[in-house]
């Protein structure tokens, strides 16, 4: 019978109780939320918990408010009887044994997972084209993918005849189909990048290598992650090259070649491309450009692209364009068509978009091979780009050399795990940054300083060996193992920098001037401890 003397106590232990719940439960729902931003998956039991510990918080608040209203009551004579009190205080007893309960259920650890990643399933071209050749091709070499005694299968052809468009459609149908638990599809270019391709196969399939390995000549199936041989005979590999070649020395069992297409079929590829033209009256020279293709795909697709509702004069130039070259030098006019086609995008932008989605897509076009290693050149510019982010980019520097002025508008900078950069910016580009608020850099390796100083600093101008920040309000550095400094030979000013981050910079001897901006004494810093400086050199004199 204490239960209607104990009434307060017990409001007052669920009370508690619901606080712990709520603190416990924020905690948790924050890092739900950061997790979700890196495009995590949050555990069902997590999700479960947060919605039933959600619930407890919201029946105890009105428990309690209740409470607080029967007291109020009890001021004008209408106070509970002894009955009333020793339900409501059982029931506060049951709600915070639940809540207590609730709490002690909360430590999940891990809470999410990074989802597998689901590719890209290209929609079939084959029946929509109607090319009876390419429809049977395709058929021969799914009935190699489903002979049980085959498992490593090969097509070769001249490029743009249509591999990797016949690539795409098997993949899409042994995934209709389910042939197979996992299908993965992967580009490799002419000097294979072992962690990359490993990386896309381990993604789709949820894994992860924590061994770097490299290769010499020919892909190891093993070292890249692809299970083959007699003890594994679920697994199959197709590959495509235009060297048949090196389909016999990958060990292929079985060989396609992948032919052009026959005249006919090649003018109906390229009628139909032109068949949703405005002016459906193709002119007399049509059929005399198509047959100038040569029966390549790419070239059919390309020229009738480009002819869609184009005067009659376009047509006779493509038709000149297309002649210069015979078939013997088709890889000429193919190359040639192409920079035609590039030619005519509209504006320097829509170029430049071209150019990099060139550089970054399936085409895996070694970044290095451009502009001395840099991932924007002369090339490719953004006047307008006001948010970059970079993700695992190989390139050896971001930037061109003097090209400051055509990211001139950039507001915020996201770099990541790009292991090949010395530094990100030189002291003539990064004076031009006017508009950077904000600059975050994390996991980059071989870091050693953020600015390059350029060899010619003119000292008899003081304000010339000052860098100025005057937008920046977020700085961080997280995880750069050799970082050194932030720029040597140059006074740093950051007349804006609210909230700096550093984490993980062991070897970080100096960052800004020792006179801060005055703005900067009472803005939020926070650091990690370095292990091989004091945090007070880190604002020492450059």
């Amino acid at each position: 019978m204490s239960h209607p003397f104990t009434c307060k106590s017990k409001f007052e232990t669920l009370h508690h109780e619901a606080e712990q719940l709520r603190n416990k439960r924020l905690k948790l729902q924050q890092s739900a939320d950061k997790a979700k931003r890196k495009g995590e998956e949050i555990y069902e039991s997590v999700d479960k918990w947060l919605i039933e510990a959600g619930k407890a918080i919201e029946e105890a608040d009105e428990f309690i408010q209740g409470e607080e209203q029967a007291k109020k009551r009890c001021f004008v004579g209408l106070c509970p009887d002894l009955k009333t009190r020793y339900l409501l205080s059982k029931k506060a007893e049951k709600k915070a044994l639940a809540i207590d309960k609730l709490v002690n259920e909360g430590d999940h650890d891990p809470i999410s997972f990074r989802p597998r990643i689901l590719q890209i399933v290209a929609s079939s071209v084959y029946h929509r084209e109607a090319l009876n050749s390419r429809v049977l091709f395709l058929k021969q070499v799914m009935d190699a993918l489903r002979d049980p005694n085959l498992n490593k299968i090969g097509v070769y052809g001249m490029g743009g005849v249509g591999k990797t468009t016949l690539a795409k459609e098997v993949h899409r149908q042994a995934i209709e189909e389910k042939l197979f638990d996992e299908v993965v599809m992967v580009a490799v270019n002419q000097t294979p990048e072992l962690r990359r391709i490993q990386s896309e196969v381990a993604d789709v399939l949820g894994l992860t290598f924590d061994v770097e390995e490299y290769l010499e000549e020919l892909i190891d199936y093993m070292r890249v992650g692809i299970p083959i041989g007699d003890d594994c005979k679920g697994c199959k590999i197709l590959l495509t090259s235009r060297d048949k070649h090196v389909l016999s020395q990958m060990g292929t069992q079985v060989v396609f070649h992948l032919d052009v297409l026959q005249d006919e079929e090649a003018w109906s590829l390229f009628e139909m491309t032109l068949a949703d033209a405005k002016d459906s009256e193709l002119p007399p020279i049509a059929t005399e450009v198509a047959k100038k293709c040569a029966g390549l795909p790419l070239l059919l697709l390309t020229v009738a692209t480009d002819l869609r509702n184009r005067e009659s004069y376009a047509w006779n130039d493509k038709l000149k364009q297309l002649s210069v070259f015979d078939n013997e030098e088709i890889y000429a006019k193919v190359h040639s068509v192409l920079e035609s086609s590039y030619n005519d995008l509209p504006g320097n932008e829509v170029k430049s978009f071209f150019l990099l989605c060139g550089l970054l897509g399936l085409s895996n076009i070694p970044i290095r091979s451009f502009a001395q290693s840099s991932l924007f050149n002369r090339m490719v510019s953004f006047p307008n780009l006001e948010d970059l982010r970079l993700d695992s980019v190989t390139c050896e520097k971001i930037w061109h050399d003097q090209l400051s002025a055509t990211y001139s508008n950039l507001k915020s900078l996201t770099v990541t795990r790009c292991d090949n950069l010395k530094y990100l910016f030189t002291t003539s580009i990064v004076k031009s940054l006017l508009h950077l608020k904000k600059l975050h850099i994390g996991v980059c390796r071989s870091m050693k300083e953020i600015i390059l100083t350029e060899e010619s600093i003119e000292e008899e101008d003081e304000r010339v060996n000052k860098i100025f920040f005057p937008k920046l309000d977020v700085l961080g550095l997280r995880h750069l193992p050799n970082l050194i400094r932030f720029c040597s030979g140059y006074q740093i000013e950051y007349q804006s920098l609210r909230d700096l981050d550093l984490v993980g910079c062991g070897a970080l001897m100096c960052l800004v001037p020792s006179v801060p901006h005055a703005d900067m004494m009472a803005k939020k810093v926070y650091t990690e401890t370095n292990h091989n400086t004091e945090i007070q050199s880190l604002f020492n004199e450059m």
